[in-house]
């Protein structure tokens, strides 16, 4: 599947990030440089920006010395989003009062790489605590894999969330 296809998908079924949030923002770029993938209405009417890059890449985790860490393109995309965000904080005023869009609290998911896809040798134990120490140095952004992002969807459904597979 492409990412253009897979964007689509997660607009129409924003459920699958955890029942977090209302509907997809129709307009995708807020400020003069950026253009958001995923904007979305969270349900306490703030801002979400969901950031999808590649499901293939080679080095999503490397080895540091005796511990697993996350890898550049994870850093980037990362990085990448708090800009946005640096970006819409410095236009807050103009877009609330144009736009009617509260970006002054907004947050991030960033959707990257898939374990099946990684090839340096880490377990899904490994990967995983090592994106759990890496998140739990973020504050407005949060990083999880295609995998996570797809068993949470699943998890969602057996459990019954309201909107889960309506429209899969």
């Amino acid at each position: 599947m492409r990412k253009s296809q897979f964007q689509k998908l997660v607009e129409k079924n924003s459920w699958i990030f955890g029942g977090r949030f209302i509907e997809p923002i129709s307009r995708r770029s807020l400020t003069v440089l950026d253009e958001l993938d995923i904007p979305l209405t969270a349900v306490d009417g703030s801002l979400h920006i969901v950031e999808l890059k590649r499901s293939d890449i080679n080095r999503l985790f490397v080895k540091h010395r005796n511990h697993w860490i996350v890898g550049k393109d994870i850093h980037e995309a990362v990085s990448q989003v708090e800009n946005y965000l640096f970006a819409l904080d410095s236009a807050g005023d103009n877009i609330r009062a144009t736009l009617n869009i509260d970006v002054y609290r907004a947050t991030g998911t960033v959707v990257v790489g898939h374990l099946d896809r990684c090839n340096t040798g880490v377990t899904q134990d490994e990967a995983y605590k090592a994106l759990r120490i890496y998140n739990s140095h973020l504050s407005r952004v949060r990083v999880l894999t295609y995998d996570q992002l797809v068993a949470n969807a699943r998890n969602a459904m057996a459990l019954g969330v309201a909107g889960a597979g309506d429209a899969v």
